[in-house]
């Protein structure tokens, strides 16, 4: 066995997953030192972690033991300092900037000659993860604190109350970019004329990125967002005024101490924090697309064969000697990429496939789920289990979309799902600020629904209870 895996086995971990493909998502999490950005602002990081691809799928697994030495730093800092927060926000803005700053997402890349083409590609592999960088916190102690909330509520009111309670206290105050987005849209269908030309021309030069993801980003043209406009309905952003007295007067219900107070407060500045990081992670992707595109064009490579490479290993010579190409096919079924302490590597099919037995145990007959309530509600219907770009279109209404996370690429989905269930994220995760702008049922961090259900069963989700309760599968009804 590759000394590697047994390294990796024997350590505990928290695993996200979602589409994505590793030219566009190990970048963000590349950090070696000397550009690591988040250990560069904060003076911490993540010693281990790996992402374990599988046909367009990745898996990112973060050390549990960093999580916790993370969260208990940001905590003690905290503690001292309740707008800790606020200032590394501010430190992070300062460093996308600097990132953006090159204007390389507005340049022609076809210009550059190939010294520069490649310069600039490694310097955007290299340094593409300051839009994380100090963002990348908000893994660690926003887990912390949602725990540390329930724990308080807990404490405070009767059981059937918790969920109650937790999601009024952690429901956003600002509206999402995919609301902000949807708002767009439906902007542009109750226009009409020159106006509406006008709308959608802001819509292509504000919104390019927002239905990516770590698979790629999505080309929108004209002809796309005038008819999805027309399915969009009108949208209801969110009174920021309204949902603040419901806090308070939840809070003042359960007597919480100031330290309560300030989590909630600083649970919402998460969840807006890690929005906008959604959107410069995006405004990356595309930055990414751009250089790959030219790439293609230019070598006649085809995009697959990029999709399995990174930036930095990318050079004329493995180009035209065809080593990259052989490198990127090895990766193209199963791959992992993993970073233990001051080592990071790329462990290719054969030792991804004899790692994915080993880690991914196998699941019982389970006849009920259980997870956290990200929104409230009852819903039932079929499972539609979706884990890559391509499966999204299968979704159909009336489906309860079932997957491990979800990203802004699955909005179209999951306006048409009853209910939303995830194997994995937080009460600040996309799947649980969306449902709630949805008004749909969310129950999110199952660990293994993705696993468990299977399309076409007929599951009914008790959000309220945290509970996914499979009514029929293969015909049979447990009920």
């Amino acid at each position: 066995m590759n000394p590697i895996i047994n390294r990796m086995l024997a350590r505990k971990w928290y695993t996200g997953a979602t589409p994505g493909k590793p030219f566009f998502i190990v970048p963000f999490g590349y950090i070696e030192e000397p550009f690591d950005h988040m250990k560069n602002g904060l003076g911490f990081t993540y010693t281990d972690f790996f992402f374990f691809f599988k046909i367009d799928y990745v898996e990112a697994n973060y050390g549990l033991a960093d999580l916790e030495r993370n969260s208990d730093r940001i905590e003690k800092e905290l503690t001292k300092d309740p707008k800790y927060l606020e200032k590394q926000r501010k430190k992070w803005a300062a460093e996308v900037r600097w990132f953006f700053s090159n204007g390389l997402l507005e340049k022609d890349l076809s210009k550059f000659s190939e010294e520069e083409l490649f310069d600039r590609l490694e310097f955007v592999g290299r340094h593409i993860n300051a839009v994380i960088g100090i963002a990348h916190l908000i893994e660690s102690i926003s887990i912390r604190l949602e725990r540390d909330l329930r724990h308080g509520i807990k404490e405070k009111t009767v059981p059937e109350n918790v969920n109650l309670y937790f999601v009024n206290l952690t429901t956003p105050t600002k509206p999402s970019f995919a609301l902000l987005r949807d708002q767009a849209l439906f902007d542009i269908r109750i226009s009409k004329g020159k106006k509406r030309s006008e709308r959608v021309d802001r819509f292509l030069k504000t919104f390019f990125w927002a239905d990516g993801g770590y698979a790629g980003p999505k080309q929108w043209t004209k002809e796309e967002i005038l008819s999805t406009a027309e399915k969009i309905p009108e949208v209801k952003t969110p009174d920021a005024k309204k949902i603040q007295t419901e806090k308070t007067k939840v809070m003042t219900k359960l007597d919480f101490s100031v330290k309560q107070r300030n989590i909630v407060e600083w649970i919402d500045f998460l969840t807006d924090w890690q929005d906008q990081r959604k959107r410069e992670i995006l405004r990356g992707v595309c930055l990414l697309a751009k250089f790959q595109d030219e790439l293609a064009r230019r070598y006649s490579i085809p995009k697959r064969d990029l999709d399995y490479v990174l930036p930095w290993e990318i050079s004329l010579q493995s180009i035209r000697n065809g080593s990259l190409q052989k490198k990127s096919k090895k990766r193209q079924k199963k791959c992992l990429y993993v970073k233990l302490g001051n080592q990071t590597t790329f462990l290719d099919q054969a030792d991804a496939e004899f790692f994915d037995q080993q880690f991914h145990s196998k699941h019982d007959d389970l006849e009920t789920l259980y997870g956290q309530c990200a929104s409230l509600g009852t819903a039932t219907g079929p499972v539609r289990v979706l884990t890559t770009v391509s499966s999204i279109g299968s979704m159909k209404d009336g489906e309860v979309l079932v997957t491990s996370m979800t990203r802004p690429e699955f909005v179209p989905a999951m306006r048409k799902a009853v209910a939303i269930v995830t194997d994995e994220g937080g009460i600040t995760s996309h799947a649980a600020i969306v449902s709630r702008e949805l008004g749909i049922p969310c129950v999110i961090g199952t660990k293994s629904a993705t696993k468990v259900l299977k399309d076409g069963w007929i599951v009914q989700v008790k959000a309220n209870h945290g509970q996914i309760v499979v009514l029929e599968k293969r015909g049979k009804f447990n009920a």
